[in-house]
């Protein structure tokens, strides 16, 4: 494993901490409004207690890196020249891009799955019983897993 592999999985472990800690907490906070009927109240913040232990053990390791963070960072801003252009590679896990790694293409096979994939999960979401908002929710973030799996 080269240098550049480690860095680009250090990096998707970074943006998966991130993204992971952020799901649950919408998640949490959704479940607990829904069991307000709705309205917010000091208790669904309690609610959200679990997912805020996760996430504290979760960006943990973050925090404890935050100098490496800042000279990948620093190194990606001079390569790209825009904050909003660094975020979104970062928040849509085009690493190899965002650094000038190269990334090795998928075969025919592994987009068909991953196509097919995305088409099932979500035609199995609509059609199941769920509240709109969490539908809603689960779209988005099987979309999201579709777009980075597309772009990395």
């Amino acid at each position: 494993m080269t240098v550049k592999n480690k860095l680009l999985d250090f990096l998707n472990d970074q943006r998966f901490r991130w993204i992971s800690s952020l799901i649950l907490l919408l998640g949490f906070f959704i479940g607990g409004l829904q069991d307000k009927n709705y309205e917010f109240s000091f208790s669904v913040i309690e609610g959200m207690f679990p997912a805020f232990l996760y996430s504290c053990v979760m960006l943990g390791p973050i925090y404890r890196r935050r100098k490496l963070y800042r000279f990948i960072y620093r190194r990606a801003l001079n390569i790209c020249g825009s904050k909003t252009k660094v975020f979104l590679y970062i928040f849509f896990g085009l690493h190899g891009k965002l650094l000038g790694i190269n990334v090795t293409h998928k075969s025919k096979f592994k987009w068909a799955i991953i196509i097919i994939s995305y088409i099932v999960f979500v035609g199995w979401t609509i059609q199941s019983e769920m509240p709109f908002v969490l539908k809603l929710v689960i779209v988005v973030i099987a979309t999201y897993r579709l777009l980075v799996s597309i772009n990395s």
